[in-house]
């Protein structure tokens, strides 16, 4: 009877050691707080720096929460990859014996479902990819290279913050490298039920001119045809370029509370603190402190804009002009009288109003920009301080 059941425990032992050596290989590699991936690499592997996976899907499985991903040489992505939802952090950068390049420009959009840091390597799209952080986090380092295949800014990304139709609870990107066509801090459609925050710096667009009335190179604080039901925060520093800064939405898009833009450096022709129509209600907080732009307008271009509207000029270069309220164009003739329902305050501080744009258009005025005040609320002017009277006071008004 011992034999016979010393027999089953071994056959037992025969048939499923395997699988428990396998299952506890598979919790081992999981748990990896370093995994390597490379194109010679074999996914049946280890994924250590010896013995590396092949593909980015593996790495993405088997990466540690809070670890890195480390990427030797050229990587390509095929065609039918998902970015599976982990629900971990963690940083994509090259591995210390090669640098390391992800090709995606086999996909048309590409959808992360991961909080996710990208550090010190190249990233490749097909041509006039779009790209959904779809809620994640999601951080471009300064030292990584973003282009598209033909690596023209005329063929660059797309990137949302929020998702393709879908519905996120908050977006935070950070973008401090890279080309981009447009940048939103919320979804292409859908809803993001709380807070939108996006950060534009480091050398962001370097390869574009800003000042180009011919181009459309633009970042949006909001989304497109997406509802942001908390605020919108919209930082621009350091050297990016933009043609167009909108503190909201790329047409309509509701927002439930206050399009907060920051700006501190950089370069565009034109900063609208609201949104390019959808006839938004909610309040704007802009401040301009660096930077160099040719004009601003505190609310909308395209639509009325209902709210208040608080512009703080602190510092940085205006060259044309500022308005306080709504955009429209004239032409020999107003084809429109968009106009702000609220307050507007203009707040005139160390900036260098220079009307140095040469132009026969030229103003510092607190309502929109028409033949005269349409504007249903109150307007002012306020000075920072004496200094700021002393050197702005003469440039309020119509300029010639």
């Amino acid at each position: 009877m011992k034999k016979i059941l010393f027999s089953i425990i071994a056959i037992f032992c025969f048939l499923f050691a395997p699988t428990f050596l396998s299952t506890a290989s598979f919790s081992a590699q999981a748990a990896s707080a370093n995994v390597y991936v490379s194109e010679s690499g074999n996914d049946l592997s280890s994924g250590t720096s010896a013995a590396p996976y092949k593909t980015l899907a593996k790495a993405l499985d088997n990466v540690n929460a809070n670890g890195k991903i480390h990427v030797r040489g050229n990587v390509s992505v095929p065609s039918d990859f998902t970015w599976n939802n982990h629900s971990k952090s963690f940083t994509i950068q090259s591995d210390s014996q090669q640098t390391g390049t992800l090709d995606f420009s086999t996909l048309s959009t590409l959808t992360l479902n991961d909080n996710v840091t990208f550090d010190n390597l190249t990233l490749v799209f097909k041509d006039n990819t779009t790209l959904y952080a779809n809620g994640k986090k999601l951080t471009v380092n300064e030292n990584v290279t973003l282009h598209s295949v033909s690596n023209t800014a005329a063929t660059a990304l797309t990137l949302y913050g929020g998702g393709n139709n879908t519905s996120v609870a908050s977006t935070n990107v950070t973008l401090k490298a890279g080309t981009y066509k447009s940048v939103y801090g919320g979804g292409n459609g859908g809803t993001v039920t709380g807070n939108v925050n996006v950060l534009v710096g480091g050398n962001v667009n370097s390869d574009i001119n800003a000042l180009d009335h011919g181009l459309s190179y633009n970042v949006y604080g909001a989304g497109k045809a997406c509802a942001v039901n908390g605020n919108v925060y919209l930082k621009v520093e350091d050297n990016a370029q933009f043609n167009y800064i909108y503190g909201g939405s790329n047409g309509a898009g509701d927002v439930g509370g206050t399009l907060y833009t920051n700006i501190t450096g950089g370069k565009a022709m034109s900063i609208y603190g609201a949104s390019t129509g959808g006839n938004p209600t909610c309040n704007v907080d802009l401040t301009v402190s660096g930077g160099y732009f040719e004009q601003l307008f505190g609310a909308c271009i395209g639509s009325n804009f209902t709210g208040n509207v608080k512009i703080s000029l602190l510092g940085g270069e205006i060259s044309r002009r500022v308005y306080g309220g709504c955009y429209n164009e004239y032409g020999g003739s107003w084809s429109s009288s968009y106009c702000v329902t609220g307050d507007i305050k203009l707040i005139l501080g160390n900036v260098n109003l220079s009307r140095s744009y040469s132009d026969n258009d030229q103003a510092i005025l607190a309502y929109s920009r028409y033949k005269k005040k349409i504007d249903n609320g109150n307007t002012q002017i306020i000075y920072a301080d004496q200094t700021a009277y002393n050197t702005n006071k003469n440039k309020v008004g119509k300029g010639s």
